[in-house]
């Protein structure tokens, strides 16, 4: 009798991953996590959301320099607004990388 196939590893979880990152991204999406593509190029980071969900992923976009003031409240409140409260990020001490 076949084994059933394992479960994604990142189902259910959301992940932040930078434009400039495309392994990165897809590698989380075939694992089975929602990912959000950010950046400042808003046509590079589309372009890579539309090659997640062409995988089969959850995706979405969102424009911007995390490391400006208010841009981590403004992708906060973008992931509360698409994916609800389960979206709302911890407090982190970690520096903001771009």
């Amino acid at each position: 009798m076949a084994k059933p196939a394992p479960t994604p590893r990142l189902q259910g979880r959301l992940v932040v991953v930078d434009a400039t990152r495309p392994e990165v991204a897809l590698a989380v999406a075939a694992d089975g996590a929602t990912v959000v593509v950010t950046g400042d190029d808003a046509e590079a980071a589309g372009v890579l959301a539309a090659r997640v969900a062409a995988a089969g992923a959850r995706a979405a976009v969102f424009t911007g320099d995390l490391a400006t003031p208010g841009a981590r409240a403004a992708l906060a409140e973008l992931l509360d607004e698409l994916f609800g409260d389960r979206a709302t990020p911890e407090e982190s001490t970690a520096p903001a990388t771009t």
